[in-house]
């Protein structure tokens, strides 16, 4: 069984093991509150959208999210 790994696809998390998303920045991202850092883990995913399609996705994520997930800012 290969190795697992979580990456980003529309707006949830999702295993992928042939993926290149790293699970600890995405976590990363989140102890950090930076949407930038969030938008790094999602563009090394191979499948990842293009850079505006990810920042509208966060920012659409955040935006649904925001009673659950931690504030993130662009930093």
């Amino acid at each position: 069984m290969g190795r697992r790994f979580l990456c980003w696809t529309t707006l949830q998390l999702r295993y992928d093991p042939y993926s290149r998303c790293n699970p600890l920045a995405v976590l990363e991202a989140f102890v950090e509150e930076s949407r930038t850092k969030l938008l790094q883990a999602i563009l090394l995913d191979p499948q990842a959208p293009t850079f505006y399609q990810a920042c509208a996705m966060i920012d659409e994520m955040c935006e649904l999210q925001k009673d659950v997930l931690p504030r993130l800012e662009w930093k």
